[in-house]
């Protein structure tokens, strides 16, 4: 069939040379299952056209603003009791494009469905450290947590410090945090200037 196209060689044909001649896509609020596969919608939220394939829509084409969230510590008004996780808070942002971290909670929430990478790096003020402790972080996702731990088996006098990155598969919503943990003995600050973190939608 053509549409102001006299003869066509395709089933559906729409190029008469004007400059409506062009397929208008809806968007649609349908799982993959129900459109069928062959299925083609539009999401204007992602500027996204997404096809079909019975099972997944699966994202065509994209004029997408990726998430990129930079951040570091600069008041150490927060404290780690020994022994215990807390999640890192009190963040200063440096970069967030989409508004997708909340520094005060130090909680990062996905803005659509996707892969994400997320480094942290945690120092302590300078104090005794106990013999045969360590620093912990985790970062945590809804369905995946990566740890990395820095041990310390002398006693001593200085800043302990931990890095930590990972990447998790996470759905729109879905949340991911830093926690940190240590068994270095009494009540710990975080070192300004020295603790940093970045996400990085990939």
């Amino acid at each position: 069939m053509g549409l102001g196209v006299p003869s066509s060689g395709i089933r559906l044909d729409l190029r008469d040379g004007f400059n409506n001649s062009i397929i208008g896509i809806g968007t649609s609020s349908q799982t993959a299952a129900e459109a069928q596969a062959g299925a083609i919608k539009y999401d204007p939220g992602f500027q996204g056209l997404y096809l079909s394939d019975g099972t997944v829509w699966n994202k065509l084409s994209a004029h997408v603003i990726r998430t990129y969230v930079i951040g570091d510590i600069i008041s150490a008004t927060q404290s780690f009791a020994n022994n215990t996780s807390t999640v890192i808070q009190n963040w200063r942002e440096q970069e967030d494009l989409l508004g997708s971290f909340n520094p005060t909670t130090g909680v990062f929430t996905a803005p659509r469905d996707g892969t994400y990478t997320m480094a942290v790096i945690a120092t302590l003020s300078s104090s005794p450290v106990s013999a045969n402790s360590f620093m912990q972080l985790e970062l945590v996702s809804p369905s995946a947590i990566v740890k990395s731990q820095s041990s310390y088996y002398g006693a001593g006098t200085f800043q302990a410090s931990v890095l930590c990155s990972g990447s998790f598969n996470l759905l729109s919503g879905q949340t991911l945090q830093a926690v940190l943990t240590h068994t270095l003995g009494g009540t710990k600050n975080l070192r300004t200037g020295y603790c940093n973190l970045s996400i990085l939608e990939n």
